[in-house]
């Protein structure tokens, strides 16, 4: 079954060293089963569990700049947004002694996200003494879908009060990146690569200059209530929160019935301004779940 692994731009864990701590964590113990299968051979049995449907929405939003001081030395901005929504019927199941909510599409019908993702990243920088490099700048632009069914659990949070979710994302992108780089001779050299700041999408196999992958995955908790006291890993999470406030997205509320859930917020996730450099970078994330007679 496929698990759940938290990928918070590992290309940046050498220029944000606070980042480190969270992901060793969720690594590992943020894992949970695909619950919204394209392909499940049991999905045209007679729905055992409660047949009702499903509809979420969602947006997210990630922005982040840069600029070495002087300014003309360097600079670098990137914005992704995400926008989609599910509406389907489909069967619950609880698991866990009421803990856990599992959905499976009904009669084989694939689960469908309607979707937008789309990342744009320039970046310029110059050093006329560089006996290296002297110019470069760089660009990145490209869109797609979503191409899972929104893999996502809700369970009971031992975080607060209320359920939590987690929500993993995938999507193949198209487009094009290029770098221009200037040498001391003033030569140029011309690459399909975005630069360090412009993009933080994956690179397909085989190498494809006009496709990407994206990735990644959210742990929505409520607000925080006391450390919890007989689960390890629910310690684990609540102390990893506690020491990177700015990792977790916080304040999930869910209804007394729990059939709807709503979060919004906005994580800063770095906000800088040093004589060497400033740099902000920006995650705000809406979601709503609902569940509604069929």
């Amino acid at each position: 079954m496929p698990t759940f692994c938290m990928s918070i731009e590992p290309q940046h864990f050498h220029m944000h060293k606070f980042l480190v701590l969270p992901f060793t964590f969720l690594l590992l113990c943020a894992c949970t089963e695909k619950n919204l299968p394209s392909d499940n051979p049991q999905s045209d049995t007679t729905p055992k569990g409660k047949v009702m449907r499903l509809h979420a929405e969602f947006s997210m939003g990630d922005h982040f700049s840069f600029i070495a001081k002087p300014s003309s030395r360097g600079t670098g901005e990137r914005e992704q947004l995400i926008k989609g929504s599910f509406d389907q019927i489909v069967e619950v199941d609880m698991q866990d002694d009421g803990k856990s909510f599992t959905f499976r599409p009904i009669n084989g019908k694939p689960a469908t996200v309607v979707s937008t993702i789309t990342e744009k990243g320039h970046s310029s920088a110059e050093d006329p003494e560089s006996p290296i490099l002297i110019q470069s700048t760089s660009h990145a632009n490209f869109s797609g879908t979503i191409m899972n069914n929104l893999d996502f659990k809700i369970k009971r949070s031992e975080m607060g009060q209320g359920d939590e979710i987690t929500m993993k994302m995938e999507g193949e992108l198209t487009g094009e990146a290029q770098s221009i780089a200037t040498l001391p001779d003033h030569s140029k050299t011309t690459t399909d690569e975005a630069g360090m700041w412009d993009s933080i999408l994956e690179k397909v196999n085989p190498p494809d200059p006009h496709r990407r992958h994206y990735s990644k995955t959210w742990i929505i908790v409520p607000t925080l209530g006391t450390r919890p006291g007989n689960e390890p890993v629910a310690q684990m999470l609540y102390d990893a929160i506690i020491a990177a406030p700015s990792m977790f997205h916080q304040g999930l509320v869910t209804s007394p019935n729990r059939q709807q859930w709503h979060y919004k917020g906005t994580l800063v996730r770095a906000d800088t301004d040093k004589p060497t450099e400033a740099m902000k970078w920006l995650e705000t994330l809406e979601l709503t779940l609902r569940l509604d007679p069929p």
